[in-house]
């Protein structure tokens, strides 16, 4: 609005005239205040203002009158009128509803549902005006179109031509908008859909209606979708979900809905009006992201895994030849995450990490294999494991116990690797986060066909889906290990209950 929008408050009670007076300067709108019926008329006669805040209960004139009033002028029955009432009859919404009013606010009002109503409503004037002044500057071939026009704004008494009227003027305007609008009634069923939507769907307007639009919908996505819309339609209230859409070419396209409830001018629901957003691309660029930074962390937490080895003077060497590349890694993930808007910039900055972190990778592996490689090959699994006990009680001052029954000396290399590479993982993981531990046990032990490894803590525990949806405490890592040995891998936890991790895997190298 290029000027202030002017709102005559009508309110005998001094207090109350203050305080609406007061809500609405601060937003920006000229206030003409009057205390009284009377008062009220003579003011619009004068200037007529864009929007009227009516009290109910006045003496010598109540606020029905004054809006009866209002309504039988020609100059003012156009002025949208809100009641703002302490009134909780619902006859007295029903029928200041009836003779014209566009709302009813209950005092004490929220300032912000107040505040937003108003503008709702100033706005609606003002698209309606406009629209009317679109009409009257049409060329003489729709002359007749505009003669018709005004004689059912004549009869707008009429709720069935006025209804109409509405309803055309919003589909004008939802088919100008640049976003999917659907319309659904109070049972449900679809009524009308933008011209947006259906250049979408490459559907035709009769295709669509009522339930026709679910064919569109993904069948995994299509169960959610309707439970979702039912239980908004049960409580009335906002409705925002997500769902796969069918595009013409039959690609699905992850569109993000958001309706709100309709109602008609006596207050009945009325059924939804929703918009909808192809949000496709923005998915697509948030789960890369995610997925680089979950492997940008494992990657990380393989370096720890390296530095831990200092006792054999590998982990500055290590350090030199991956820190720096960490580092780039890091900065590329700042960058690509300032310039996700931009998809020509994600897609050189995604192909760039691509390329680091899988030399990265490559280097990490082929150098951490080499190491425990070598450590098992001059130890043996057993030794090795009972060494890397001893050191880690050391380090943490945790009592740490480990136990080998009856296991082969000979193992897989591959195998051995395995077990040594979970041990330390989760020997690591119990020194950096496991709280409260005081007591760790690592036992070994042949099954029928092949060896068991179970570590065992009495720290806090953790919540095992979180874990596993951060990417931490190294489970990813640990599960990739365990998997490329066709082993299985079981993590028992809770807060509060310890933890206990179990590798099973078969010494011919088969899944256990």
């Amino acid at each position: 609005m290029t000027e202030r929008a002017s709102i005559l408050v009508v309110d005998d009670e001094p207090a109350s005239l203050a305080l609406l007076a007061s809500v609405l300067t601060e937003q920006g709108y000229e206030v003409r205040p009057a205390d009284s019926g009377k008062l009220a008329l003579a003011s619009v006669a004068s200037k007529p203002p864009e929007l009227i805040l009516l009290d109910m209960r006045m003496p010598d004139m109540d606020g029905l009158e004054v809006c009866r009033r209002l309504k039988a002028r020609k100059e003012s029955r156009e002025i949208p009128v809100v009641f703002v009432s302490a009134s909780a009859d619902t006859s007295d919404h029903v029928e200041a509803l009836t003779i014209g009013a566009v709302d009813f606010v209950t005092k004490p009002f929220q300032r912000e549902e107040l505040v937003a109503r108003i503008r709702t409503h100033l706005e609606l004037r003002r698209l309606q005006s406009q629209l009317e002044q679109q009409v009257a500057r049409r060329t003489e071939d729709l002359v007749s179109a505009v003669k018709w026009l005004e004689e059912e704004i004549a009869e707008r008494k009429r709720t069935e031509q006025a209804l109409r009227e509405s309803e055309e003027r919003f589909r004008t305007m939802a088919d100008t908008a640049p976003v999917m609008i659907v319309t659904a009634d109070a049972n449900k069923f679809a009524t009308f859909f933008n011209r947006v939507w259906l250049d979408f769907t490459g559907r035709a307007m009769e295709q669509e209606l009522g339930a026709g639009w679910l064919a569109n919908v993904h069948p995994d996505d299509l169960d959610f979708c309707v439970q979702r819309l039912g239980a908004s339609y049960a409580a009335r209230r906002d409705c925002k979900l997500e769902y796969r859409l069918r595009r013409a070419d039959g690609e699905y396209r992850f569109m993000m809905c958001q309706g709100v409830p309709r109602y008609e001018s006596n207050g009945a629901f009325a059924g939804y009006i929703a918009s909808l957003v192809d949000v496709t691309e923005s998915k697509r660029n948030q789960l890369l992201l995610e997925e680089y930074r979950q492997r940008l962390q494992e990657l990380t937490a393989g370096l720890l895994n390296a530095q831990e080895t200092a006792s054999r003077g590998l982990a500055r060497e290590l350090h030199d030849v991956f820190s720096q590349e960490l580092v780039a890694v890091k900065m590329q993930i700042s960058s690509l995450r300032l310039n996700a808007g931009c998809d020509d910039e994600l897609g050189r900055h995604l192909a760039e990490i691509g390329n680091r972190i899988g030399r990265l990778a490559r280097d990490i592996h082929r150098t951490s294999h080499n190491l425990h490689s070598s450590i098992l090959d001059e130890l043996g699994l057993i030794a090795a494991l009972s060494d890397e006990c001893e050191a880690f009680e050391e380090r943490s001052g945790i009592l740490t116990e480990f136990v080998a029954e009856e296991v082969p000396t000979v193992l897989p290399k591959d195998l051995g690797l395995c077990l040594y590479r979970v041990t330390q993982e989760c020997l690591r993981n119990i020194g950096k986060h496991g709280v409260n531990t005081n007591a760790v046990h690592v036992s070994l032990t042949a099954r029928l066909d092949g060896v068991a490894l179970s570590i065992e803590d009495n720290g806090c525990g953790f919540d095992l889906e979180e874990a596993r949806q951060k990417g931490g405490l190294g489970l990813i890592s640990m599960e990739e290990r365990v998997r490329l040995v066709n082993g299985s891998l079981s993590i028992r936890s809770a807060p509060g209950e310890g933890t206990v991790v179990e590798v099973v895997v078969s010494a011919a190298g088969q899944a256990a």
